[in-house]
């Protein structure tokens, strides 16, 4: 028995086999989620949700050190880094409380809040 096949014939069953080999293309991926909205103002100004935490901090130390000036205790501002005893005490949100702490801890020799 003899077969017969044309080029063109071989090569449309060549390319139809690798079509079917194939797996279908991945899907596009999903757009990017929104920008969130800009506050009304300068163009560039900061989104409504935008926290400073340096302003923050730095507005704290005032407030604490402000705070200070009246209650008698003694204070300097600075940060004493030897000999770290206690961190993040509880119930102890403000220097006069972290003073306080420290005076009645016998451990402690210097207070740094």
């Amino acid at each position: 028995m003899v077969y017969r096949f044309s080029v063109a014939a071989l090569i449309g069953l060549a390319s139809l086999a690798s079509a079917q080999d194939s797996p279908a293309p991945p899907p596009a991926p999903p757009a990017p989620p929104p920008l969130p909205p800009a506050t009304a103002g300068a163009p560039g100004a900061k989104a409504v949700d935008d926290f400073d935490h340096d302003a923050h901090m730095h507005a704290s130390r005032e407030r604490h050190l402000k705070s200070m000036e009246t209650s008698g205790v003694h204070y300097q501002r600075g940060v004493w880094s030897y000999g770290d005893y206690k961190h993040n005490i509880d119930g102890v949100t403000t220097p006069h409380g972290c003073a306080a702490a420290c005076e009645a801890d016998e451990g402690c020799l210097h207070w740094n809040f």
